[in-house]
């Protein structure tokens, strides 16, 4: 999957925007971590909250920094 290739290709240490495939909001990925099963879920910040959300419902926009 594109979305896998792209964590791959990438620092976990780096920030990187986000677009949710359905509701085309953009979020900034803070950080990525994986369940038990080794799927990667993002850590985002969305209405005041920090949200650990599943990768395969984003695309990725741009990396935002080295």
């Amino acid at each position: 999957q594109r979305i896998l290739q792209f964590i791959k290709d990438w620092s976990k240490n780096l920030m990187f925007k986000v677009i949710h495939k359905d509701s085309k909001e953009k979020y900034t990925v803070y950080d990525i971590q994986y369940d038990a099963s080794g799927y990667p879920h993002f850590i985002i910040y969305k209405d005041n909250q920090w949200l650990r959300v599943n990768a395969k419902h984003f695309q990725p926009i741009k990396r935002m920094g080295k």
